[in-house]
């Protein structure tokens, strides 16, 4: 059963175990694409889980573990005949700055130790306390791995884009930060990230505007100059668009489930 805990980071985590017996009318062989607004890692415990983003494929064994960040375009197909069973865990802050999809190799179990630890506090929500330790003890976890892995140039692009967001950053500035065309930059976007830039930009604003509604007092107007849109009223139209709902309404509370159309 999945648990859906508020916890001090400030984030939202939610920790679950997933299993489906073989049979293609319990999952379908391919999905459309989608989109998550959290930072997300599937572990295999049984089965295999494979999926595609931005046209690379990434083959998840037993054992093994996939970190998707957050806004990361996707397919997710499983082997029909095969029964799975998965750890999930998701939040959706703190960033740990990686904008690709890693696969993780869980060795001596240690994730999945440590998932199946948080999953345990999750159910006793009387000790918010020792399920923000156990969660903090994955996400440490995995800081140690991916600090480990390269830098990429899309890695540097987001972070230039991050820095600039509310500064009106542009596609042809963002490609000229990386000293490469638009048309280059757009084919760097679509293979590791499935989406082009201009769809990226989108995302992280809407993204960080709805951290701002959520986490702090600021205004639509003072929130529309922080994500980089001249008034409130161009940030209200996009928002709409984007979420299906106002900003007022996301800041009380009324907000679907965290996955983008």
């Amino acid at each position: 059963m999945k648990r859906s805990i508020p916890i001090s980071m400030p984030s939202r985590l939610e920790v679950e175990q997933l299993t489906g017996n073989p049979g293609p009318h319990r999952v379908p062989a391919s999905a459309k694409p989608r989109v998550h607004n959290c930072h997300e890692v599937i572990l295999v415990r049984r089965g295999k889980y494979h999926t595609i983003t931005g046209g690379t494929p990434y083959d998840v064994g037993v054992g093994e573990a996939i970190y998707y960040p957050s806004g990361c375009v996707h397919n997710v197909r499983f082997e029909p005949e095969q029964s799975r069973e998965m750890l999930r865990f998701s939040w959706t802050r703190p960033n740990l700055g990686v904008s690709t999809p890693v696969k993780i190799p869980d060795v001596g179990g240690q994730l999945a130790f440590l998932i199946n630890w948080t999953i345990a506090a999750a159910r006793d929500r009387s000790n918010t306390a020792n399920l923000c330790l156990r969660a903090n003890a994955v996400l440490e976890y995995l800081r140690d791995f991916l600090r480990q892995q390269p830098r990429t140039q899309i890695d540097h692009l987001l972070s230039y884009l991050n820095a600039t967001i509310s500064m009106g950053i542009t596609v042809q500035k963002l490609a000229d930060a990386g000293d490469m065309s638009r048309s280059q930059l757009c084919r760097l976007f679509r293979k590791e990230l499935g989406a082009s830039p201009q769809e990226v930009l989108v995302r992280k604003r809407m993204e960080k505007a709805r951290a701002l509604l959520v986490n702090t007092d600021m205004t639509v107007k003072e929130i529309a100059s922080a994500v980089g849109y001249s008034c409130a009223q161009n940030l209200a139209q996009r928002f709409r668009k984007h979420f299906g709902i106002t900003p007022s309404a996301c800041r009380a509370g009324t907000f679907p489930e965290l996955i983008s159309p």
